[in-house]
């Protein structure tokens, strides 16, 4: 049997670690889910996931709930989902990313064909963060 799921939930791995994970969904093709809530992971450590995210074709469930992670970051994983076909669920609730956040979705949204569930719960949306939100969903067919 082969290990599918990696769940490093509530460690301190921080942006090292986020580092050091990116080696793992690069060069392993069998990790289907990434689990990594409550580590300290902020935009350095989201820009280097979202990196590896480009390329890779096995992943399909990506969890970062209560990071640290802000616009830059959040801006790092739209562009990275706008390019990958296979991640179906990605998790960012309590995120510190807001605007950024919806601005990403909106991006994903459009471009994204595969992705069925993007979790933004607690990031510091506000009411014209959900307009633009409504107006990605108009073209999400």
């Amino acid at each position: 049997k082969r290990i599918t799921t990696i769940n490093l939930n509530n460690n301190k791995i921080g942006d090292i670690g986020a580092q050091h994970i990116t080696d793992i969904l690069r060069n392993n093709t069998n990790i289907t889910e990434l689990l990594l809530h409550s580590n300290s992971i902020s935009d350095e450590g989201a820009k280097y996931l979202a990196g590896a995210l480009k390329d890779n074709k096995t992943l399909i469930k990506l969890s970062l709930y209560r990071n640290k992670i802000g616009i830059d970051g959040a801006k790092s994983f739209a562009e990275a989902l706008s390019k990958n076909t296979t991640i179906l669920e990605i998790d960012l609730r309590r995120n510190e990313s807001g605007y950024a956040a919806i601005v990403g979705a909106i991006i994903e949204l459009r471009n994204n064909k595969t992705l069925t569930c993007l979790h933004l719960d607690d990031c510091n949306i506000n009411s014209q963060d959900i307009q633009l939100l409504a107006t990605a969903l108009k073209d999400n067919q």
